[in-house]
């Protein structure tokens, strides 16, 4: 490929890694390459939130110092918290200002940023995210309207396959019903157009891909959310 072009992982919805960085995660993957001299960029690029803003860039290069293109495969640990600020190119060239958005992650990119890789070979596998599992209560913010906030009624507690979410809503309006575990994951959603005032269950389905011991479920309304935490058995 030329100089700058690049493979591109796009998170949709973006992704919070604030926790992932302050708990001692790691970016890990496993590479082999068969050029000694060869180079590449691998890193995360955060939000533009405005137009004064800038999508900014963190990461590392990866050279045969870190991995020794020898054409064996080779596992790289990079630590979130020693990622380096790559600055910002937004139809110019921004340096790096400290700025960078953990709660707002766009995209990873693996990047022909230091030379062309015409006819050199790269080999990628088991990308991830690498650490300790973080029991993490997300907050909960009533945007607007009453102070109170739906209740939630969860049998059984803890689950097992099934789990029955109950709850009230004190007004007529669109609902949504999603499922998290504790890194953040949403692993189930429902959302209704319409409810009307009163008390509703939704019945979500764990399955086999579920294997998490925790889970949060949120429900939420256009001015109300309730969070609460589930075991599962």
């Amino acid at each position: 490929v030329d100089q700058y072009s690049n493979i591109v992982f796009d998170f949709k919805p973006n992704k919070d890694m604030s926790l992932l960085k302050s708990n001692a995660h790691k970016l890990e993957f496993w590479v082999k390459g068969n050029t000694p001299s060869a180079s590449f960029d691998i890193r995360f690029v955060d939000t533009k939130s405005s137009v004064t803003d800038h999508p900014w860039r963190m990461g590392k290069t990866i050279d045969n110092s870190i991995a020794p293109w020898d054409g064996n495969w080779h596992k790289v640990s990079l630590p979130l918290d020693q990622l380096e600020e790559k600055g910002s190119y937004d139809n110019a060239w921004f340096p790096p200002q400290g700025i960078f958005d953990w709660t707002a992650v766009d995209l990873l990119e693996i990047v022909a940023e230091q030379m062309a890789l015409t006819g050199i070979n790269f080999w990628f596998d088991d990308i991830r995210d690498s650490g300790d599992s973080i029991d993490y209560v997300p907050p909960v913010t009533a945007v607007s309207g009453e102070a109170s906030r739906p209740g939630i009624t969860l049998f059984p507690n803890p689950m097992s396959d099934r789990l029955n979410i109950e709850f009230e809503l004190t007004r007529p309006g669109p609902v949504t019903v999603s499922v998290y575990t504790v890194m953040g994951q949403k692993v189930g959603a429902i959302s209704y157009e319409h409810l009307t005032e009163g008390t509703h269950t939704v019945v979500w389905e764990a399955g086999h891909e579920a294997r998490s011991v925790f889970y949060f479920v949120e429900v939420s309304t256009p001015d109300k959310t309730a969070i609460m935490k589930v075991a599962r058995r």
